[in-house]
C-alpha cells in the first residue's frame, strides 16, 4: 500500500523536520564541477582518521543548521578536495544531509590554514579544511555562512 507524503512536501512554505540532526554526506560547488561524497572521520584534531575517497565530517563539530560551526576535512587529492583551493569569496557550497536535505552556504574566506585548530576556530558556520597528504603536511581553509 502506498504511503502518503508528509504534508511538509505538499504545502509551500513548511519545512521538513526529522528526530536526527543533519550530518553531510555531499559537499557540491556547481562553478568548479564539484561534488564530493562525506564520510564520517574520526578521531581528535591531532589524530585524525579520513576517509581516503571521500571528505570526511567531523562529529566534535555541529551537525547541520544546529545553530554551531559544521566542519569537513579532505584530502587534497583527485576526487576528494583537490579543488578546494579554487574556492573564492562569494561561491556558493550545496551540502546535503542523510535525509536529503540541501543547504546552501556562501563562501566567505578562502586561504592557506597556518594550523587545524585556527581554522576550526574561526567564525562560519560552514568550514572546510584540506590537507595535504605528503609531509610536511600543508593546510587549506574555507569558512562559509548559511544562505537563508
Amino acid at each position: 500500500m502506498p504511503s502518503a507524503l508528509p504534508l511538509s512536501l505538499l504545502t509551500p512554505g513548511l519545512t521538513a523536520t526529522f528526530d536526527t540532526p543533519g550530518i553531510p554526506i555531499r559537499l557540491e560547488n556547481t562553478r568548479l564541477s564539484m561534488s564530493v561524497g562525506v564520510a564520517t572521520a574520526n578521531g581528535a584534531l591531532d589524530q585524525l582518521e579520513l576517509p581516503a575517497i571521500q571528505a570526511g565530517y567531523w562529529p566534535q563539530s555541529a551537525a547541520l543548521n544546529t545553530g554551531g560551526k559544521t566542519v569537513i576535512f579532505g584530502f587534497a587529492v583527485t576526487g576528494v578536495f583537490d579543488a578546494l583551493s579554487k574556492l573564492v569569496t562569494d561561491d556558493t557550497l550545496l551540502v546535503t544531509d542523510q535525509h536529503g536535505l540541501t543547504r546552501a552556504y556562501r563562501v566567505t574566506t578562502a586561504a592557506p590554514a597556518h594550523d587545524l585548530a585556527s581554522a576550526v576556530n574561526a567564525p562560519g558556520d560552514l568550514t572546510l579544511i584540506s590537507l595535504t597528504m605528503s609531509l610536511p603536511q600543508t593546510y587549506f581553509e574555507v569558512h562559509a555562512a548559511s544562505l537563508p
